[in-house]
């Protein structure tokens, strides 16, 4: 298994728990640290190493260092913990956020040190191999069709997957430069018109 798929699948199982015994963990994690409703810098460092951070206006996030902006509801908090996540030096956390409740999450990366069989791939077909990759994780996972979708200026190849009667999660890449980029958006059923706002906002 490659570690970027490997990786994705840890995103998937980690932000698999939802309703108020978990916010509160996360209320704790998020405490003193800058996130939405503030204009702090970005928690976004990989330990060992800090990437160019990005920053919050309010409601808004910019990510200087992958050139895009996303702006999350009122009350969604910093997710520090996901800087826990990296797998050795091939993955670089930008963003990790959620609603108090934990019912949306949103969670975006990038794969640093890709595999040479990867390289010539587009996001599309990098996103049709994560799909057989994780669809062998678990027996409840059901794996959607890629399809190509815009969100700003840029297309990604969207990957629907979903953890039947428990949540949805829908993974987007693209290339930036020699790194693959995936912003991974994890929510209940009934929260899917929030993640929707969020992916169209956007930028």
């Amino acid at each position: 298994m490659r570690k970027w798929i490997a990786a994705a699948a840890v995103l998937l199982f980690s932000t698999m728990g939802t309703g108020e015994a978990f916010a509160e963990t996360w209320q704790y994690q998020a405490a003193e640290q800058p996130g939405p409703g503030t204009n702090g810098g970005a928690m976004a460092e990989e330990p060992g190493s800090v990437p160019e951070a990005g920053s919050w206006n309010g409601l808004t996030f910019t990510s200087s260092r992958l050139g895009y902006q996303v702006t999350v509801p009122e009350g969604f908090m910093p997710l520090e913990s996901y800087m826990d996540l990296s797998v050795d030096d091939t993955m670089t956390l930008d963003l990790s956020v959620a609603a108090p409740d934990m019912t949306v999450s949103m969670v975006v990366v990038t794969y640093d040190k890709m595999d040479e069989e990867f390289k010539g791939m587009d996001a599309g077909q990098l996103a049709a191999v994560m799909g057989q990759g994780l669809g062998g994780y678990d027996d409840y996972i059901q794996i959607g069709e890629v399809e190509m979708v815009t969100l700003g200026d840029r297309e990604y190849a969207k990957l629907p997957v979903i953890y039947t009667g428990l949540l949805n999660q829908d993974l987007y890449f693209c290339w930036s430069g020699e790194s693959v980029m995936m912003i991974e958006i994890v929510y209940d059923p009934y929260r899917k018109a929030m993640a929707d706002e969020i992916m169209g906002s956007i930028r």
